[in-house]
């Protein structure tokens, strides 16, 4: 006695159909089922997805073949003469037979749903999977809908279809800078040195909640998806938070000397600055003001403003100087690179 590895109805030998992991994972209508058994997830946003994702890694890495009855394998369209053949082989090997092709498949070789014409007319395949990072956060629904978007329109070659129904993971990453925080982008190529990845580096000037989209083409789809994304092309910092200028977003933090010769400017201008005041005369107090030479021959004593003046205006400039080294935003010396 055993059971359908789909439905859980009781199968006794020699009935059944024996499929591989890689049959039953890159056929639509399997998940079909297998997402109507674990309830509504659409209420759930962008966590739905992260329950997808999760169960299609776990059906993916099934090393054993599959035992499905009659209804789910017609169902399924995979009640062949071959997959009825297999399952009697395997009940009278005491269930020791493996048909050619078993074992774990990548996640590039699940089907959530069938492709659609906008998807083939691109000719770029669906990503295995995609990667949400966060600067000190989980990214919800909300930053990945941005970052789909921003991803979208800076690649000109896929569409939001390209993302749906695919399996997808959320991450906090803390970092005490951002440039610390970009290096995922490395880090996640190292983890999988065969992938096709593209990023998206998405900045949030208003309160820093960054987040580093990738999205990641394994097996086959690395290969077809590399030639439409030549690897001279930078992957380009396009994505924003809605509400963040495009300005700001091309642009980066000040180097740690900027920013110190900045300090060093603002604090030496404010002295100078202050110097100036203090020439102004005190009320009641005699001073002896300095005097200038306005032509040949011919001197006059300059007013306590006169005198001010000078270094009053010299420790504004400094300090002016040293706010826009403090403040100003780089531009980025380069973007992540496209790379496979």
């Amino acid at each position: 006695m055993n059971i359908c590895d789909v439905c859980s109805a009781n199968l006794e030998s020699p009935n059944g159909y024996l499929l591989t992991t890689r049959q039953v994972v890159s056929n639509p209508a399997y998940w079909e089922k297998a997402f109507s058994r674990i309830g509504d997830l659409a209420a759930f946003g962008a966590n739905a997805q992260f329950l997808k994702g999760g169960l299609a890694e776990q059906q993916a890495s099934q090393a054993k073949p599959w035992l499905l009855c009659a209804d789910c394998a017609g169902r399924l369209g995979l009640a062949t003469p071959e997959a009825r053949e297999f399952a009697r082989l395997w009940w009278s090997s005491g269930e020791a037979f493996v048909p050619p092709g078993s074992g774990p498949v990548p996640l590039s070789e699940v089907r959530f749903t069938p492709p659609s014409a906008e998807i083939l007319d691109s000719g770029v395949p669906r990503p295995t999977r995609t990667i949400f990072f966060g600067r000190g956060f989980v990214p919800g629904e909300s930053e990945v809908r941005n970052a789909i978007q921003g991803f979208v329109m800076s690649k000109g070659k896929v569409t939001s279809r390209h993302f749906m129904d695919i399996p997808v993971e959320c991450e906090s990453r803390p970092a005490a800078s951002r440039d610390a925080f970009f290096n995922i982008v490395d880090e996640v190529r190292r983890w999988n040195p065969s992938a096709f990845i593209l990023d998206l580096i998405v900045l949030d000037q208003r309160n820093g909640r960054d987040t580093v989209m990738l999205a990641i083409w394994e097996g086959a789809a690395a290969e077809q998806a590399r030639p439409h994304f030549p690897q001279a092309v930078p992957s380009g910092l396009a994505g924003r938070s809605a509400g963040t200028p495009a300005a700001a977003v091309e642009r980066r933090p000040p180097k740690k000397w900027t920013r110190v010769l900045g300090v060093v400017l603002i604090v030496l201008g404010s002295l100078v600055f202050i110097s100036g005041i203090s020439i102004m005369p005190r009320p009641g107090a005699t001073v002896s003001p300095p005097r200038v030479t306005d032509r040949p021959g011919t001197t006059r004593e300059l007013t306590p403003e006169e005198a001010a003046s000078v270094p009053m205006g010299m420790g504004a400039v400094m300090a002016g100087i040293g706010v826009w080294l403090t403040l100003r935003r780089r531009p980025k010396k380069k973007s992540p690179q496209v790379s496979g």
